[in-house]
């Protein structure tokens, strides 16, 4: 599911891995609705505070993604 909450600005949320990715860039979104890599650069998932779930953030497609923890 994709949701826009703001002019240039979207969230996806998966609800089969429960993944969540925000974006705060036009040409990613348009790229992702392309069929394209949402971020190609992969960005390394650290822990977040709560130790529930990992976090990304990609300065270059300024993307922020959050995932469940394996």
């Amino acid at each position: 599911m994709v949701y826009q909450t703001g002019q240039c600005r979207w969230f996806f949320h998966c609800p089969a891995c429960g993944r969540l990715a925000f974006i705060s860039s036009a040409q990613v979104f348009e790229r992702v609705k392309a069929g394209g890599k949402l971020c190609p650069h992969c960005p390394e998932l650290k822990p977040c505070k709560d130790g529930k779930s990992q976090s990304s953030w990609c300065g270059i497609c300024r993307t922020r993604v959050f995932q469940p923890a394996d």
